[in-house]
């Protein structure tokens, strides 16, 4: 499976349709087994947890910009059905990860280290930035609320064009947004500006 075993430069032209599925399904369980074993570990650090993480989903993320690249220079109706197909799995996927409360506090632990003064500037604004999209995520809602009772998930309620194509790693991102937009709990549509250097902006037009 070509999708398994990506090159700096894809081979675009040997990508089967049927090889999707089971590369992403792949993919996705290896990613989530090594964030499961990152949890497990007794002491979070930088390099077992931060920087861990950050390498963990960019598999994920790169299969999936190869297939949504096809998707949109190709656009068969097969392969256009098996996008639409995984991109809720995907969606998810990554925004677990943002809201996975044992993730979330072995990044606090970090923060709250002696290490962290030790991190470079890049590194500690990096973690500032990965605690800030936990928030954002929902990684502090409350658990005891009943799920009905919380803002409804970002990636199901906004809808996604099966022919736009996305940055390989933007399904994280475009999620923190949705979420942001969501907290916001403005009354109309909303205009949404953002960086990865500063918190996104939100205003209603």
């Amino acid at each position: 499976n070509i999708l398994l075993h990506l090159a700096d430069e894809p081979r675009f032209d040997a990508v089967a349709v049927a090889d999707i599925e089971p590369a992403l399904s792949a993919a996705i369980s290896q990613a989530q087994s090594a964030i499961a074993a990152i949890k497990a570990l007794p002491d979070a650090t930088w390099d077992n947890t931060v920087e861990a993480l950050t390498d963990i989903p960019e598999r994920v993320g790169r299969l999936w910009g190869v297939v949504s690249h096809l998707n949109s220079v190709v656009d068969t109706p097969e392969l256009r059905a098996v996008y639409n197909q995984l991109m809720p799995q995907v969606t998810e996927f990554f925004t677990a990860i943002g809201q996975d409360i044992e993730l979330y506090a072995r990044f606090k632990a970090v923060k709250a280290a002696p290490e962290f003064t030790r991190l470079s500037a890049a590194q500690q604004t990096k973690l500032n930035h990965d605690l800030r999209d936990f928030v954002l995520g929902g990684a502090e809602l409350d658990a005891a609320v009943p799920a009905g009772d919380h803002h409804c998930d970002p990636v199901k309620t906004l809808a996604f064009d099966g022919r736009e194509h996305r940055p390989p790693r933007c399904a994280a991102g475009f999620a923190v947004i949705a979420a942001a937009v969501l907290i916001a709990d403005l009354p109309g549509p909303v205009a949404v500006s953002y960086s990865h250097l500063t918190q996104p902006t939100i205003s209603s037009v």
